[in-house]
C-alpha cells in the first residue's frame, strides 16, 4: 500500500509501506513531516528515525522516501519505499501492545556488544543491561550454544540492520528485559521481574 503525506511545503510526501493493518502500525510516518517539509527541489537528506535510516528525495511536487537495501552487506545502497522498515516498527508495535509495555528505542549510532557465535546461530538470546555510556544500548547478544572462549565484538544498531533485522524488533524492549529467537521467529521475552511472555510471532523481515 502507499501512504501519501501533504506537506506545508505544497509537495506530497509519498511511499509504498507494507500492508500491515494494526492501529497505529504507521504512526512513525509522521515523524518524516518535519525534514520532508524543509527540503527543496532537489534536495536529498537522510533521517534517522530510532533505528532506522532514512533518505528523503524532494523532487517535483512530491518528496520521495528510500530505506536502505537491507539485503546488502551495508547502508550504501538505498531503495525506493520503506515497506521493510514499516514492517519492523509494525512488529515493534505489536509487542509493545502484548505486553503491555513503553518502548525503549536503540539508535542507529549506538552499539551492541554480539558474541562472534551469535552472528550466524539459529538460536540466540539477549538481554539489555543498564548502561551509563550513551554510545551504547546495553543489549548483549549470545548464542544460545556458545562457543568454547567466547568472544564478543561490538556493531553498531546501523550494521545490525544489514546482519538479523529482525532483531531489531526485540531491541526496543527496556532495560532489564531478555528476548529468544529461532531464526526469525520471535520465541519468547522475559521481563526484569523474571516473568517470561511466550510469544512465538514471526517477523517476516
Amino acid at each position: 500500500m502507499k501512504l501519501n503525506m501533504h506537506l506545508p511545503s505544497g509537495r506530497t510526501l509519498s511511499a509504498d509501506v507494507s500492508d500491515t493493518e494494526i492501529e497505529g502500525a504507521h504512526a512513525w510516518f509522521d515523524r518524516l513531516n518535519a525534514p520532508a517539509s524543509a527540503l527543496v527541489t532537489g534536495q536529498t537528506v537522510e533521517v534517522e528515525l530510532d533505528w532506522a535510516t532514512l533518505r528523503l528525495k524532494a523532487q517535483g511536487k512530491e518528496v520521495q522516501v528510500f530505506e536502505p537495501d537491507y539485503s546488502a552487506p551495508d547502508a550504501v545502497r538505498f531503495v525506493p519505499g520503506v515497506a521493510t522498515t514499516d514492517q519492523v516498527f509494525a512488529a515493534q508495535e505489536r509487542l509493545m501492545r502484548a505486553l503491555d509495555l513503553v518502548p525503549q528505542p536503540v539508535h542507529g549510532q549506538q552499539y551492541v556488544r554480539v558474541a562472534e557465535s551469535a552472528l550466524n546461530s539459529t538460536s540466540v538470546f539477549g538481554h539489555r543491561f543498564a548502561e551509563t555510556e550513551s554510545e551504547f544500548t546495553g543489549w548483549q547478544i549470545g548464542s544460545s550454544a556458545p562457543a568454547e572462549g567466547e568472544s564478543f565484538g561490538q556493531y553498531s544498531v546501523r550494521e545490525l540492520t544489514h546482519r538479523n533485522l529482525a532483531w531489531l524488533v526485540a531491541m526496543c524492549l527496556p532495560t532489564g528485559w531478555s528476548f529468544r529467537f529461532a531464526g526469525h521467529t520471535l520465541i519468547d521475552c522475559v521481563a526484569a521481574s523474571g516473568q517470561t511472555h511466550e510469544l512465538m510471532f514471526s517477523i517476516d523481515v
